[in-house]
């Protein structure tokens, strides 16, 4: 029987059994699949591993800052398919255990370990202690994404002042 035909019979458009027809001969079901879902997930998911590293190597805290980081690997993802696959994912935002940078630097432990030595040799009456418990630290990042159960780790580098952006489509620079 023709589409538009069918159509009257069953009292939808010759579009519809147009498309009924086709899912029929594609996927051998006629019947619609179930609404909604993120139908382009596999493309993202397909680099899940790549995802779950990029915390450990420079923790990030906004979507954007992810898809620029991926966009440095050539890997190009809209914002919604980023924020919907961190959300399927335990991939939460986390307060960082903040630590100075330079600490991270090779020559700190040893240079650290002659401090904490040559520590013994001062007279603790004449020592001066500077509080410091009202430093300025707006401009210091405190979050940061980690996978769900597991501890965030930045170091915490001093920074110019200055506005950053939160336009979410704006180019990575």
């Amino acid at each position: 029987m023709p589409e538009r035909r069918t159509g009257a019979v069953l009292g939808v458009s010759a579009a519809r059994v147009s498309r009924w027809r086709r899912r029929t001969h594609v996927e051998s079901d006629p019947r619609p699949r179930a609404p909604g879902g993120d139908y382009r997930s596999a493309r993202i998911e397909a680099h899940r591993a790549l995802i779950f590293g990029v915390p450990a190597e420079a923790p990030v805290t906004t979507v954007r800052e992810l898809r620029c980081l991926l966009a440095g690997r050539r890997l190009d993802f809209g914002h919604g398919t980023v924020q919907r696959f961190l959300i399927r994912h335990p991939m939460t935002r986390r307060m960082e255990t903040g630590h100075a940078s330079e600490q991270d630097r090779p020559d700190a432990p040893d240079r650290r370990h002659v401090w904490q030595e040559s520590q013994t040799a001062h007279d603790p009456a004449r020592l001066v202690f500077i509080d410091e418990t009202w430093t300025r630290t707006k401009l210091t990042r405190t979050r940061g994404r980690a996978l769900e159960g597991r501890n965030l780790r930045m170091g915490q580098p001093h920074r110019r002042a200055g506005s950053r952006s939160s336009a979410r489509d704006t180019p990575c620079r």
